[in-house]
């Protein structure tokens, strides 16, 4: 279509009253609408639903809940883009000393950041625009409507995920983000087991719940989707990192 003929096409319309359903000119050349993007870059939708939390080894905070609809990063946040909040003044410094920290590692720089506290993790989330994901939010990204044990299914882990095995030769750190497709959960959500446990908003009296697992603990029950941890907000530990949640862009 012409410019021309698609400027009488909108001046025919609009005289019509339709002039909010015509595409724009370069949409008419193309001939596709396109849609809006429901979450910021880096994020999935996850839309709304109810679920079964908990399981047989978890029995505290379970129950039938309802989660609406919402954003959540698909992978952890990078020690790279926790340093570049650092550099903008929004985020703190993590602690050092630690050889498994990753952050000013050279070679660590797409590794989840690891030795923050809660309040680092909440400032680095609400620097640009987000939160931390409930409890609730965070383990129905991880194991979907069907009540799977691990984020990939009912089978214990068998190279889907994180560990660390310094006796096979394997560097004695976290991995890579997204290094390992075959443990993303249903929702297309990467490393909710087995790469650094995750800090959520939910309160558990003085403690937040932390969730995930992490690549120094290799038992097949702290990488379950349902396993919870209360941990002390002021923790810094090479296991722990975090991802971001939000609500759907309108």
């Amino acid at each position: 279509m012409t410019k021309r003929k698609s400027s009488l096409a909108a001046a025919l319309l609009f005289s019509l009253g339709a002039y909010a359903l015509l595409p724009t000119e370069a949409e008419a050349e193309t001939g596709a609408l396109k849609e809006k993007p429901k979450c910021g870059v880096g994020m999935i939708h996850i839309l709304a639903g109810g679920f079964t939390m908990g399981d047989d080894k978890t029995t505290d905070k379970a129950g039938d809940v309802k989660v609406a609809e919402y954003c959540l990063d698909r992978t952890e946040v990078t020690a790279s883009a926790y340093e570049a909040c650092v550099k903008s003044g929004k985020c703190t410094a993590t602690q050092g000393g630690d050889p498994a920290c990753n952050a000013g590692v050279a070679d660590r720089k797409n590794h989840p950041i690891n030795c923050v506290d809660w309040n680092q993790a909440k400032a680095y989330c609400e620097s640009l625009g987000r939160r931390l994901p409930t409890e609730e939010e965070w383990e129905y990204a991880a194991r979907g409507r069907d009540g799977r044990v691990y984020p990939w299914g009912k089978d214990q882990p068998a190279g889907q995920l994180c560990w660390s095995r310094a006796s096979d030769g394997k560097p004695n750190t976290t991995c890579p983000v997204a290094s390992y497709a075959k443990g993303n959960s249903p929702f297309g959500v990467a490393d909710m087991a087995g790469n650094v446990f995750e800090w959520t908003s939910s309160e558990d009296g003085v403690h937040r719940a932390t969730r995930g697992g992490s690549w120094v603990l290799e038992n097949p029950d702290f990488v379950r989707a349902a396993f919870r941890v209360k941990s002390n907000p002021a923790m810094q530990d090479a296991g722990l990192g975090f991802r971001c949640a939000s609500a759907p862009l309108r």
